[in-house]
């Protein structure tokens, strides 16, 4: 035997455990409600990169500044959460009720390209009227990272860019992730 059983159940208990609260991290609760928490990381690990580069961005040509960020799946956690409300509402208000009260910001919320743009938001970019050469998510499994280092580093060869801000930032588990690659055998017990 495995194990296979009794770890997926442990991760998951031990991971809806985590509390995990953005706002000691700079991010306003308002704005921090309306966000996955892949996204909150993503911001999280721009922002101190972006602090740690010791690079004045009001001095930085943003035209020639890219940013990229790459996930497995994003908000797709999101997704389940929501579905399960739904197919609950509908058993008990209807199909028509239920899928009134599906919230609108669900859509936005999962997009894996929503964390580049509040990356681009940040105070520290100052863009205000400034436009960015790119900004882009790159979704391709465990090679996301790979893939977005790999176009920024040809953007800079090829002088199509000179800066580029990649980030790499995925929150996954939940009963269907940890079963699915429980299930192909991509994890390790």
């Amino acid at each position: 035997r495995s194990g296979l059983r009794s770890w997926k159940k442990k991760a998951l208990e031990e991971y809806e455990q985590i509390e995990f609260d953005p706002t000691l991290y700079g991010i306003e609760q308002k704005l921090a409600r309306t966000l996955h928490r892949s996204t909150q990381f993503g911001i999280i690990a721009a922002r101190g990169a972006m602090e740690h580069s010791g690079i004045d961005f009001s001095q930085v040509d943003v035209s020639r500044l890219d940013i990229l960020v790459a996930t497995g799946i994003g908000g797709g956690t999101e997704l389940e959460e929501v579905r399960a409300a739904y197919i609950e509402r509908r058993q008990n208000e209807g199909a028509e009720k239920a899928g009134r009260r599906i919230d609108l910001r669900v859509v936005p919320k999962v997009m894996a390209n929503r964390t580049a743009f509040e990356i681009s938001k940040l105070p520290i970019l100052q863009l205000q009227d400034r436009v960015l050469h790119e900004t882009a998510a790159y979704a391709s499994a465990c090679n996301s990272f790979l893939s977005a280092l790999q176009h920024q580093v040809y953007a800079i060869q090829g002088g199509a860019a000179d800066l580029g801000i990649v980030v790499g930032t995925e929150s996954t588990l939940s009963k269907v992730t940890v079963g699915g690659f429980g299930n192909m055998g991509a994890t390790v017990t």
